[in-house]
């Protein structure tokens, strides 16, 4: 794997501001999930993609834009430890409500010291 797959991904992404398609992103982010599997580090710029679309205020009005958070705490190993701590100013300034269905919501506040929710 050439690195190409998670280039297009960070485009489909992106390309969900455009569409305001929800479902689009949880497509991608399972990709991703598989390209991860089959590589042993992140290609070179894509971590700089993700943190861009963590900061643009157009993605995270998506519903589901919470998800590209959970796929970053799940894969917390790929990251570089210097680039983790740059996380800290991403992470501590973000809440989002999420839709569990029947009317229901819940709140969660990504703080600074967030830690994997799992290992691989």
């Amino acid at each position: 794997m050439d690195g190409t797959e998670f280039q297009l991904s960070l485009e489909r992404l992106r390309e969900c501001i455009h569409s305001r398609d929800n479902d689009e992103i949880e497509n991608v982010l399972t990709d991703l999930d598989s390209f991860t599997i089959e590589v042993e580090r992140w290609p070179d710029g894509f971590f700089d993609g993700l943190v861009g679309l963590m900061r643009d205020p157009n993605f995270l009005g998506l519903t589901n834009s919470w998800k590209l958070f959970y796929f970053i705490t799940s894969n917390w190993e790929q990251i570089p430890e210097h680039e983790k701590e740059g996380l800290r100013e991403v992470l501590g300034g973000h809440s989002t409500t999420v839709e569990t269905g029947w009317g229901h919501s819940s709140s969660a506040r990504f703080s600074a010291t967030t830690t994997p929710m799992k290992q691989r």
